[in-house]
Formats: structure tokens, C-alpha cells, sequence
């Protein structure tokens, strides 16, 4: 028994009809006449009863269940085919432009990256160190497929997804006297300057790190605005200004730092974000792959 023979008996049992099935086929009525009849012959059993004059065919008893066991077949069989094509080669392939804010790319980016490659191993990365705010023109100008954000977003034209929350924590200079895991209080921080990023360069976390600072009634006054960590960690490190940072900026050794608890409950938002009008295969499979790993990305506690 051939695939030919079962699916060329399926056809003619979907037309009963030799001349439909034949044309559907895109073969003459001999051949399919002979093959059924070595079907039934290898069968032992008649599977169509036949009305020459009418070129009309009628599905014996035998032959309906025949009908059903032989859709299976090619079903399994098919399935079978695309199994083997997706093993023989890497599912998805193509280049993904991925923005990420610098916080993110010590611990989180690596396992993200090493998720995507175990999901599509073919699917490859063009990667981009960007604050928030130049993703966000990035990904409107279309120069990004995807970034890896300061949120909440609220962006017309720019879907977003949060992958976790991370908590603030204050980074003070470290010869300030300052229990070791406790929130130091506002009046030791009283002659620092409050160092933040420009609310044009990271918009969420300048008003989120306000709010924070607000609820713990830390000084706001005077205020420093600057545009990369490296510079609000030396000002803090020369023992000038006092700051509230994301948690994951901690993670790299800055001289001169220390980090604290702070009271409240306002934390800062990791998402992903993405153009509502540019999606395609690979990046549906690198935001699927993004938020089943959601919690391995985010850092760990630190107090």
C-alpha cells in the first residue's frame, strides 16, 4: 500500500465522482480506476461500488471505515513530515535589532539571549546599549525591532509588556554612618545633593525614584540631573550626592558606593516593547520566549 494510493482513494471518496476525482488529481479516469482495483485486491475487500454508466461511486461499508482509517494515516503521516522538517532545521531564522538599557545587560541579558538560542537556535541578535528614551525614538523611527525598557510606557504605536519589577534602594556615599541593612533616616541625608536621571533620558524612573523618595520624605533639594549612571555613581562615590536607583544598577562595583534599603513601596518596571505595526515570526517567538523567563531575569533580593 502506497501514500499515493491512500490519498488518491480519499479524493475519490470526497467526489464520488471518476471524472471529478481525476481532474482534481489532474490525472485521467484509467489510472485512478487501476489503482483502486489494486487497493481492493491487496485489501480484500471492495471499498466503492461503481455505476460506469454514470461514471457515479457509492462508499461500501467497508469503505467508509476504510475512509476514516486512511484520513488518519495521512494525518500522522503529515504531522510526521513537519516533526522531521522542524528537526532537520532551525525553526525560525532571521535578525532581531535589540535595545536594552544598560541595567539590564550584566545578568538579565545574557540568560534571555541564552533562552532564545535554546528555543530558535538559528535566530540572531543585533544588540544596542540605549537609554529609554533613545529605544522609544528608535523603535518609532524603526531603526529597533525590539528594546528592553524603562516602564510603564504609555506610547501610542508601541505595544509593551512588563517583564518584572525590580525594587529602589538608595546609593550613598560609603563612609556615610549607616546601619549596615537598614533605611537610613531623612536627616542623615540632609546636606547631600539628590542626584537623578534626566526625566528626558529615563522618564519612568525619574518619577518613579520621585515618588519613592517622596514616600520616604528623603530630601529632594538641591537636585542634580545626569544622563549616565557612570556619572551619577562618581557623584555619589566622591561623597556629593546620595541617589535612588534601580536595584540592578547595584550590581556592578562602583568605588566609593554603598547601597541601603529606603522605605515605601514604589519599584521600578522592566518591560519590553515593540512596534503594534511591525510584528513578525521571530519577534512573536523572542517576547514568547521574554515572558516565559520573566522571573529568571529579575535580580535577586538584596536586603
Amino acid at each position: 500500500m502506497e501514500f499515493k494510493q491512500l490519498s488518491n482513494f480519499v479524493v475519490l471518496a470526497e467526489e464520488l465522482n471518476f471524472r471529478r476525482a481525476a481532474a482534481r488529481l489532474n490525472i485521467s479516469q484509467p489510472p485512478l480506476s487501476r489503482q483502486l482495483a489494486a487497493l481492493e485486491r491487496e485489501l480484500g475487500v471492495r471499498l466503492l461500488n461503481r455505476d460506469h454508466r454514470r461514471r457515479q461511486a457509492s462508499l461500501t461499508p467497508d469503505g467508509q471505515l476504510f475512509l476514516v482509517e486512511a484520513r488518519r494515516i495521512l494525518r500522522d503521516m503529515d504531522r510526521l513530515a513537519r516533526m522531521a522538517k522542524l528537526r532537520g532545521s532551525p525553526r525560525l531564522q532571521g535578525t532581531i535589532r535589540l535595545g536594552f538599557v544598560g541595567s539590564f545587560a550584566r545578568r538579565s541579558l545574557p540568560r534571555l539571549l541564552k533562552a532564545s538560542r535554546r528555543r530558535n537556535p538559528a535566530l540572531s541578535f543585533e544588540l544596542s546599549e540605549l537609554n529609554s528614551g533613545q529605544q522609544l525614538n528608535a523603535l518609532r523611527r524603526g531603526s529597533l525591532d525590539v528594546a528592553i525598557i524603562r516602564g510603564p510606557l504609555g506610547c501610542p504605536g508601541i505595544d509593551s509588556q512588563t517583564l518584572y519589577e525590580e525594587d529602589l534602594i538608595l546609593a550613598l556615599p560609603a563612609d556615610l554612618k549607616v546601619p549596615r541593612r537598614s533605611a537610613p533616616k531623612a536627616q542623615a541625608l540632609a546636606g547631600y545633593t539628590y542626584v537623578q536621571f534626566s526625566p528626558s533620558i529615563e522618564p519612568a524612573v525619574f518619577h518613579q525614584t520621585e515618588a519613592r523618595a517622596r514616600e520616604a520624605k528623603l530630601p529632594l533639594e538641591p537636585l542634580r540631573l545626569v544622563d549616565r549612571t557612570s556619572a551619577l555613581m562618581a557623584l555619589v562615590g566622591a561623597g556629593i550626592g546620595v541617589s535612588l536607583i534601580p536595584q540592578a544598577l547595584s550590581n556592578e562595583d562602583h568605588p566609593g558606593v554603598m547601597y541601603r534599603p529606603v522605605a515605601g513601596s514604589t519599584r521600578s518596571a522592566i518591560c519590553v516593547a515593540w512596534q503594534s505595526d511591525r510584528i513578525d515570526p521571530g519577534i512573536t517567538a523572542f517576547l514568547r520566549t521574554a515572558m516565559e523567563h520573566a522571573k529568571e531575569l529579575a535580580p535577586a533580593a538584596l536586603f
